[in-house]
């Protein structure tokens, strides 16, 4: 894979992870029964809720997953594509460097906001969870994206 390819594949998996991982935020959310309407959750009862719910997904959630996937994929996925396509790595070990890399970004993100401000905690366990979801994303478009057709070619 040439130098030009590999550029646009490595911005096409940046977007591409945001999306993923606020969809994949979405799928854990309705597993773990908080859209599910029940005798205590009766919010989603008018027809344009889902359409809301959507928006949310489709819109909001990726542009907030944009920034800390396009660090991630900067300083984590592009060295690592480079080098699992040099050697013979496979997605397991892959995922886990992507998901280890994204949780070394949210306690170093949670450190400088104590710096800043004391009354932050230093280990918010929402906070490190969508920074995992995020490198499960982050690490799943560029598995796909980057990777095996680098490998391919």
């Amino acid at each position: 894979m040439n130098e030009r390819d590999f550029r646009s594949r490595a911005i096409a998996a940046v977007f591409v992870a945001a999306v993923a991982s606020s969809l994949l935020g979405l799928v854990l959310l309705v597993v773990a029964g908080q859209f599910a309407p029940t005798a205590s959750n009766q919010w989603m009862t008018k027809p344009g809720d889902i359409a809301a719910v959507a928006a949310i997904a489709l819109i909001w959630a990726p542009a907030f997953a944009l920034i800390p996937s396009a660090l991630l994929g900067y300083f984590i996925e592009r060295p690592k594509a480079r080098w699992m396509l040099a050697t013979d790595g496979n997605i397991v070990v892959h995922l886990a460097l992507s998901v280890l890399g994204a949780m070394a970004f949210s306690i170093l993100f949670r450190i400088v906001l104590h710096l800043i401000d004391p009354k932050y905690p230093l280990l918010d366990l929402f906070g490190l969870g969508l920074f995992v979801i995020i490198g499960v994303g982050s690490g799943l478009a560029w598995w796909f994206l980057v990777i095996v057709p680098g490998k391919r070619s």
